[in-house]
């Protein structure tokens, strides 16, 4: 299947940096978006992995969901779109790495372009690795999603035999 990209806005005059930004939440989201925009059909990026998202608690990846998210991380300033900061990825997995990790970034959102980093000791977003499919099983039953679908996992299983062939 051939993936197809979603087409960019055109820019127009020059960047602003965060503090000369209104909203520097929006802009920064809005240029993720024009520069890793998600494909359709894209799976997300931390399918069958483990140690994915950085942050204080990396996580294990999904069974090969649809990306839906752009996820700035571990640092979550908007403003820093660097491709190492930079993940695209489902929900399940968007969800999973803000319930393990929001609690280590303090309660305000730096909204100024500077870097939002966890208190304390952090990975950053790492090269990521496969991971036995049994492990991604049993997260996504124990965590007893309603929209579980077991031939959709089948079918998934399958795809990460193939890619590890």
């Amino acid at each position: 299947m051939e993936l197809e990209k979603l087409e960019p806005k055109k820019r127009g005059p020059k960047l602003k940096t965060g503090s000369e930004m209104k909203d520097v939440l929006s802009t920064g989201r809005k240029r993720a978006a024009e520069k890793y925009g998600h494909l359709v059909g894209q799976v997300c990026e931390w399918a069958w992995q483990k140690n994915c998202g950085g942050g204080t608690h990396p996580v294990l990846g999904c069974s090969g969901r649809a990306s839906t998210n752009i996820h700035h991380g571990p640092d979550k300033s908007t403003i820093n779109n660097e491709r190492d900061n930079i993940s695209v990825i489902c929900s399940f997995c968007h969800n999973l790495w803000h319930a393990k990790n929001d609690p280590y970034y303090g309660e305000a959102r730096v909204d100024e372009g500077r870097p939002w980093t966890p208190k304390g000791d952090f990975t950053p977003l790492s090269e990521r690795e496969m991971v036995d499919p049994i492990e991604i099983i049993d997260q996504e039953l124990d965590l007893n999603r309603p929209k579980f679908d077991p031939v959709a996992l089948k079918n998934a299983i399958a795809e990460w035999k193939r890619l590890t062939a």
